[in-house]
C-alpha cells in the first residue's frame, strides 16, 4: 500500500513531495501546457485518499483505476502529458495491487508512451532544450518491460526496448539508442532472426555516430552470426532475399574492415578484408566486391597507413559511388590526419 502512495508516485516523476509536484502543474498550466478545467491537485488527492487502506474498509482498487484513466483522459485532452502519464502510473499500481501485471505493464508502457512524446514535442519546439522527460518515460518502459519478461512476452519487451531506442535516437543520444537497440535484439534473435539483424545493424549506426567504434565491431561481429544462419523460410523470395543476405554478410565484413581503419589497427583490417575476398569469391561470384571493389580498398588502407592522405582521398574518392552510406563516412573516418 506504500508503493500507492501519493509521495511514491510524486517521486518517480522526479519531484521531492506532492506539493512539489502540484506547484510543478500549477507552473505547466501557467505555461500553457496544462489546461485549465481539470483540477488536477484536487482529483487526484481524492482518488489517492480512497486508496489509502483504513479498519474495515475494502479498497476498491478497480473504481480508483476508472476513475483514474477518466482523469488522465481529460488531462490528454487539455494538454497536459506529465500528468496524464502520472495518471497512467497510478493505475498500474492500482493493478499490481490487483495481481493483474500485464495490465499494470501495458499502464506503465502507456505512461511513458506519454512522456516520450511530450519531450519530443519539446525537442521540436527547442532543440538545445533540457531533456526533462527522458529518466521518467525510460523508467516507465523499462517496469513494464519487467513485468514482460517475467511473463515471457519476449517479443513486447522487445519491442519496447527498440522503441526506447528509437526515441533515444531522435532526440540526439545515439549512444544509449545502441544499447536498448542491442537489448531488443538479444531477445527476439532465435525467433526473429531477420528482425533481430535489423536492430543490431541500426546499434551499429547508433555506435559509430557516438564514435564507439570499438562496440560498433562488436555489434558487427554478432551481426555477422546472426546474417549467416537465418532461416531462409523467413524470407519471401527465397533466390533474391539469399543474395540480399549473402551481400548483407559483404557489407558487414566491409564494416569490420572500414572500423579497423579507423581505429587505425591495418593487421586486423587487413585479416578482415580477406575473409570478404574469400565470402565474395565463394558467395558472390558474379559481383565486383573481389574483383574490382576490394583491390582499390586494399590500396586505401595502405595509403592511410602510410599516411600518405593525397593518395589515400583520391582512392576514396573512387570509392564513393561503390559503398554505402555508413560505409562512404567510414572511409572519411580512416583519412590521415593533415
Amino acid at each position: 500500500l506504500q508503493e500507492l502512495s501519493p509521495l511514491s508516485l510524486q517521486v518517480r516523476f522526479g519531484v521531492a513531495s506532492a506539493s512539489e509536484a502540484f506547484k510543478r502543474g500549477n507552473d505547466l498550466k501557467g505555461s500553457g501546457k496544462m489546461g485549465s478545467t481539470v483540477n488536477f491537485h484536487e482529483e487526484f488527492h481524492r482518488i489517492q485518499q480512497a486508496l489509502q487502506k483504513r479498519l474495515f474498509k475494502k479498497v476498491d482498487y478497480l473504481g480508483s483505476a476508472v476513475e483514474l484513466l477518466e482523469l488522465g483522459n481529460a488531462l490528454r485532452r487539455e494538454g497536459s502529458a506529465p500528468y496524464a502519464a502520472l495518471c497512467c502510473t497510478a493505475v498500474a499500481q492500482c493493478h499490481r495491487a490487483m495481481d493483474t501485471p500485464l495490465k499494470a505493464a501495458h499502464y506503465e508502457s502507456e505512461a511513458g508512451q506519454l512522456l516520450w512524446n511530450e519531450e519530443l514535442g519539446l525537442a521540436q519546439l527547442d532543440k538545445d532544450a533540457f531533456h526533462e522527460f527522458v529518466s521518467e518515460a525510460t523508467n516507465c518502459y523499462l517496469c513494464a518491460i519487467t513485468i514482460y519478461l517475467q511473463h515471457g512476452r519476449f517479443g513486447l519487451a522487445s519491442t519496447l526496448y527498440a522503441e526506447m531506442a528509437s526515441h533515444l535516437l531522435a532526440l540526439g543520444q545515439a549512444g544509449d539508442a545502441g544499447v536498448y537497440y542491442e537489448k531488443a535484439a538479444q531477445l527476439i534473435e532465435q525467433q526473429a532472426p531477420h528482425v533481430a539483424a535489423g536492430m543490431i545493424q541500426q546499434s551499429v549506426l547508433c555506435r559509430v555516430a557516438s564514435q564507439d567504434y570499438s562496440g560498433a565491431i562488436e555489434a558487427l561481429s554478432w551481426l555477422l552470426p546472426v546474417l549467416q544462419h537465418r532461416p531462409s523460410k523467413a524470407f519471401g523470395n527465397r533466390a533474391a532475399d539469399s543474395e540480399l543476405g549473402r551481400n548483407a554478410v559483404a557489407e558487414c565484413l566491409l564494416g569490420q574492415a572500414l572500423l579497423r581503419g579507423v581505429l587505425r589497427e591495418y593487421k586486423e583490417a587487413e585479416e578482415m578484408l580477406a575473409a570478404l575476398q574469400k565470402h565474395a569469391a565463394q558467395s558472390l561470384p558474379s559481383s565486383d566486391i573481389h574483383t574490382v571493389v576490394l583491390p582499390i580498398l586494399a590500396a586505401f588502407l595502405e595509403a592511410c597507413e602510410a599516411k600518405n592522405r593525397e593518395d589515400a582521398v583520391l582512392l576514396q574518392e573512387e570509392l564513393t559511388e561503390m559503398v554505402a552510406p555508413l560505409h562512404n563516412d567510414l572511409l572519411l573516418l580512416c583519412l590521415p590526419e593533415l
